[in-house]
């Protein structure tokens, strides 16, 4: 969906939602899960057909990458018990 709202052909494709796709760079900050690669990608593919105004967001996107790392690193980290008193005492879930 980013790669056809760079080239223009988004509107083309009426299965995708027909929101506006700045709220939907926000939401995917925290959500996504791709490699820094495909984001780099996208983010010279903006540079190159001059959509200057969506490099900030695809920069979000990549800082969201590295904290979904690190959010994921952290739950693989802590011991079952430790997660089984923070849910009965405090609320919390690991999902």
């Amino acid at each position: 969906m980013i790669y056809l709202h760079l080239i223009g052909k988004l509107i083309t494709y009426p299965i995708f939602p027909k929101s506006n796709i700045l709220i939907l760079y926000l939401r995917w900050f925290f959500n996504i899960n791709v490699e820094y690669d495909f984001i780099m990608r996208f983010i010279k593919r903006a540079v190159a057909v001059r959509k200057f105004g969506l490099i900030p967001l695809l920069l979000l996107m990549y800082i969201g990458q590295f904290i979904y790392h690190i959010k994921y690193k952290i739950r693989t980290s802590i011991p079952y018990e430790i997660k089984y008193w923070i849910r009965k005492r405090l609320g919390i879930g690991f999902t």
